[in-house]
């Protein structure tokens, strides 16, 4: 309109602009093909973190990574509430099962605790979860168990995924 050469900027993970408008990206992969999911993830990391004695600001191992998995799931009775897992380069949590509901959240707290605990002490993330593996959450039944076998997931985006975060 006002005669001014148009400079389309550079693109974004969304779209590439042109002189015309915007041109679809091409790339694929998970970034590309669910961006709202990459806004879910931290949440949810959130959501659990303030059910914490001590809150978030607690000293954790990473709560991502691009490596490997190894993952316990945690049960209750049959009913599978989540995932705790830990990779090579020092990452660890606990993945919440969305069709679990609230129950899958509140198992997270006492496993996360624990790995909260062995991180003060120095504990590397993968023998964290060793540390872990056949642990009842209260010591009583009824309550949360990590199963005694671990599993290996391609990453964590993997890992999500089964857990139904989508």
């Amino acid at each position: 309109m006002t005669g001014a050469p148009v400079d389309p900027g550079d693109p974004t993970r969304y779209a590439r602009p042109t002189a015309e408008g915007f041109a679809d990206q091409w790339e694929t992969g998970p970034d590309y093909d669910d961006p709202w999911g990459t806004f879910e993830v931290p949440k949810r990391w959130r959501r659990l973190m303030d059910r914490l004695p001590g809150g978030p600001d607690g000293r954790d191992y990473e709560s991502t990574t691009g490596q490997p998995v190894r993952y316990a799931r945690v049960r209750c009775g049959e009913r599978v509430l989540g995932f705790l897992w830990a990779s090579a380069d020092g990452a660890a949590g606990y993945e919440p099962r969305n069709a679990a509901g609230a129950a899958a959240f509140e198992a997270g707290v006492p496993w996360l605790s624990r790995l909260r605990s062995a991180g003060l002490r120095g504990v590397r993330a993968p023998e964290a979860l060793e540390e872990l593996l056949g642990a009842a959450a209260d010591g009583r039944r009824g309550g949360s168990v990590v199963e005694a076998v671990t599993h290996e997931a391609a990453s964590l985006d993997a890992l999500e995924e089964l857990s139904g975060r989508c």
